[in-house]
């Protein structure tokens, strides 16, 4: 059997199994090996036992048809191994929804050979074989404009009749929708429709908007698009959300730079405003995953090329006892880390969409939503996640980490719960790309009005009143603009040109530099860490005022301040080396994390106001710096962390015997 000479076109082998007695009696090698993958083993026995490929093909030369397929599968997705094939092990797992071939290094301690595995599956809507327990495939269409068609109309039929945590009824349209027609409206332009209160089912589009210029809705064209948006002038990716929602029946879509009157302020903050009830209520929202722009479509002509996965495919006819015939899929491990979408995945490849902040809120608030990947669909809802190919067809207990912690947390009763799953979220939100600055609060404000129907309290600029002591214990990490180990020279972040938040919140500080490259280190690329636990709060709130830019309480700010009561040491700092400690008196303070470049060249004097205690610190306190805006009041310029068992006797007492005194910090 010859090797394939692209990993598009499938190699067919047909194998007629002969009579049990027959097959058996072809080796001893397979009364150990082939009898662990019997229909009437359970899933733990996959386990064990390993043996080399060298000997899975002589026993396939045997006659075992099990092993040939096996040994087959191995060296055809995996050439290189056929050399040393004394070296390799062999071992059968199984894992969630598929059986693997694991192979592995015999001469280093049996260690698995990086990502070196078969995957084995039977084809979807085939027979499932008789002599080995197979999970389906299903091949993603070739034609992708006509393909996903069936398969959406699968997931959503099976979500409307059996996941009751889904049902989907008719829901008030958002201001504006567009009306893409009938399911026979192929060839009709769409148009804008002004719903004025009307309910209905509707999708929404996440999406990339990219640098390059397409069509948006504007004072000046609003008119128009109410009667007509011919269907050539959108861009690629609103044509394929056109199209997806005309072939499973959804007669609305809201896109936003079509629904939003772009140039109209008032009319985008309150349309903004309304974010989390749009993604909340849509029927399902289609996320372009891999389109860096308006141009990049749902799927790409490259997929309409190639009908299988880039991992590698080979398929293997098997005949059945009975007769019938089974389709066995061997392919290389896919890489299905990097396609679910998930925010917590930052450096393994990420989609465009899953580095935007504006698509951060996007992905957690819809009850439904398809992504539309490099490579294949996948599926997401209340009640289970799905791939086309099959493979990630879990049950909600296994969804993605951060969609669960999110909703759990959010509805949790326990304060200590809902807030800390918020900060959790905005550790991973800070790592997100965003054009504007000024965008940074409107991209999670549909966010925050979900937590605040939770009950989470006020809002201020990102955190919450009933949560703000803790919420002020955030360190930033250091600028790495280059990691390489000739050049570990880090820089500080800075305060955003234009005001943008209070310095208390983290906010406030530039998520990039102008000019500066991409960190390329992923340990040091997220820029702000988790919070810190307070066992022990020593400050007090007395106030906190919080003023909005706009009509929406959760979105960009005007001005914000805090007052705290609580003690307070005077202290000074040269900032002639940046590890150097600040002295207060006679005690040096350690421990002390700069949010920005004090860029001074004298002593200065600063206040270290006392936050509180907790794991493993003597205690927390932020340091601030006379404020240059708001006079008799400070800005928070930095964190210490004096750590238990590690500080001086001095620096821990620092505090003790200080009398309190109220602070306001701007």
């Amino acid at each position: 059997m010859g090797r394939r000479s692209t990993a598009v076109v499938a190699t067919i082998l047909t194998f007629t199994m002969p009579g049990k007695e027959s097959f058996l009696s072809g080796g001893t090698f397979c009364d150990v090996f082939c009898n662990t993958m019997s229909t009437e083993f359970s899933p733990e026995d996959y386990e064990e036992p390993l043996r080399s490929l060298s000997n899975l093909r002589i026993s396939g030369d045997r006659g075992c048809l099990k092993c040939q397929i096996l040994y087959r599968a191995c060296v055809q997705l995996h050439p290189a191994l056929e050399e040393d094939a004394s070296f390799v092990l062999v071992r059968l797992e199984e894992h969630h929804t598929v059986v693997r071939v694991v192979l592995g290094d015999a001469e280093e301690d049996r260690r698995i050979v990086g990502n070196q595995e078969v995957h084995l599956h039977y084809l979807y809507k085939t027979s499932p074989p008789d002599w080995i327990i197979l999970y389906p495939y299903r091949k993603p269409s070739a034609a992708r404009r006509t393909g996903f068609k069936p398969v959406l109309s699968e997931w959503l039929n099976d979500c409307d009749k059996n996941h009751s945590a889904c049902k989907r009824g008719n829901k008030t349209l958002p201001t504006r929708v567009v009306n893409v027609g009938e399911k026979s409206a192929e060839g009709y332009d769409p148009f804008l429709h002004i719903s004025s209160g009307e309910v209905g089912q509707y999708a929404a589009l996440s999406h990339c908007w990219g640098k390059t210029t397409f069509l948006k809705t504007t004072k000046s064209n609003v008119t128009q698009h109410q009667s007509r948006i011919p269907f050539t002038a959108l861009p690629i990716n609103f044509q394929h959300a056109v199209i997806v929602c005309r072939a499973i029946g959804i007669q609305y879509i809201w896109i936003d730079s079509l629904c939003i009157i772009q140039d109209d302020g008032p009319d985008w903050e309150i349309e903004a405003s309304r974010m989390a009830s749009i993604y909340q209520n849509a029927s399902v929202v289609l996320f372009a995953s891999n389109a860096a722009d308006s141009q990049g479509g749902l799927w790409s002509k490259k997929w309409d090329k190639d009908a299988a996965h880039a991992d590698g495919i080979e398929e293997f006819e098997y005949i059945n006892h009975d007769g019938t015939r089974s389709q066995i899929i061997a392919r290389k491990s896919p890489s299905h880390d990097t396609l679910i979408p998930g925010p917590y995945l930052e450096y393994e490849a990420p989609s465009p969409l899953s580095t935007r902040a504006w698509a951060f809120q996007e992905q957690l608030l819809p009850e439904r939503s398809i992504f539309f990947t490099g490579k294949e669909l996948l599926w997401k809802c209340q009640s289970g996640q799905k791939c086309e190919c099959m493979q990630e067809d879990y049950e909600y207990d296994t969804i993605n980490d951060l969609d669960k912690d999110f909703w759990e947390r959010a509805h949790s009763e326990d304060a200590i719960e809902r807030f800390g799953g918020w900060r959790s979220l905005l550790a991973i939100y800070s790592r997100k790309e965003i054009t504007y600055d000024s965008d940074r609060l409107p991209a999670i404000s549909g966010l925050a009005k979900y937590m605040q129907s939770r009950g989470a309290g006020t809002y201020l600029a990102g955190v919450w009143k009933e949560d703000l002591l803790e919420s002020l214990i955030w360190l930033p990490r250091p600028v790495w603009p280059d990691v390489s180990e000739d050049n570990m020279v880090s820089t500080y972040r800075k305060r955003t040109s234009t005001y943008r938040a209070p310095t208390w919140s983290w906010i406030s500080l530039e998520t990039h530099q102008d000019g500066q490259a991409k960190p390329k280190c992923p340990g040091i690329q997220d820029w702000v860490e988790n919070h810190w636990r307070l066992d022990v709060q020593h400050a007090k709130l007395i106030e906190a005022t919080c003023e909005p830019i706009g009509v929406d309480p959760t979105g960009a700010i005007k001005s914000a301040y805090i007052t705290l009561k609580t003690r307070c040491v005077e202290s000074l700092v040269t900032w002639e080396n940046r590890r150097a400690p600040i002295v207060c008196g006679t005690v040096k303070i350690h421990g002390v994390y700069w949010d920005i470049d004090l860029d001074v060249g004298r002593k200065l004097k600063i206040l270290c106001a006392l936050i509180g205690e907790g794991d493993g610190f003597a205690y927390l306190a932020i340091v601030l710096q006379p404020s240059k805006t708001a006079k008799g009041a400070f800005e928070r310029v930095g964190l210490v962390q004096t750590v238990k068992g590690l500080a001086e006797q001095a620096e821990v007492d620092l505090f003790d015997d200080v009398p309190e005194i109220t602070v306001k910090i701007v």
